[in-house]
């Protein structure tokens, strides 16, 4: 596939989670300001977890909604947003270094070290065993070089 088709079917299904996850937020913000809404009405409502057996009224839940909407909805949300950025910029590192592999070599080596930062990178013969042909040898090798990016800072990554 090429590189545009690959960054574009990324990019749709980056943009499609991150919609998914917007509506996540507003439906279930919605949802508790429902709760608070019909508490604040005099209705009767309550919730038991069944795991626990344990109970909670309508006020007690009322009571909970801010903090549950601003506090772990909240943060739940932005590790999902944190999530999906990171998957984006692996998958269009992973997309360019596949269309472009002369990029990896050095990618990896100590920043302070020039010999190797010009140093070829060693494919272990189990990649080339292990893969019937050069797309998945390179796949392999691009993945490897993605997980070692994972444990680098993001500035250090882009360089």
């Amino acid at each position: 596939m090429a590189i545009s088709d690959q960054l574009r079917d990324l990019t749709t299904r980056t943009q499609s989670e991150l919609s998914r996850a917007s509506n996540y937020y507003r439906h279930t913000k919605m949802s508790w300001r429902l709760v608070q809404r019909l508490v604040a009405e005099g209705r009767t409502i309550g919730i038991e977890n069944r795991d626990t057996g344990n109970k909670t009224d309508g006020p007690s839940l009322a009571g909970l909604a801010q903090g549950y909407v601003t506090g772990y909805l909240a943060e739940s949300v932005f590790q999902h947003y944190v999530t999906l950025f990171e998957d984006y910029t692996s998958g269009l590192i992973g997309a360019w270094l596949t269309a472009h592999p002369k990029g990896i070599v050095g990618l990896n080596a100590d920043e302070n070290d020039e010999k190797s930062k010009n140093a070829e990178r060693a494919v272990p013969l189990s990649f080339i065993i292990d893969n019937p042909d050069r797309e998945s040898i390179l796949r392999a090798v691009v993945d490897r070089e993605l997980d070692h990016l994972k444990y680098r800072s993001l500035a250090a990554s882009f360089d």
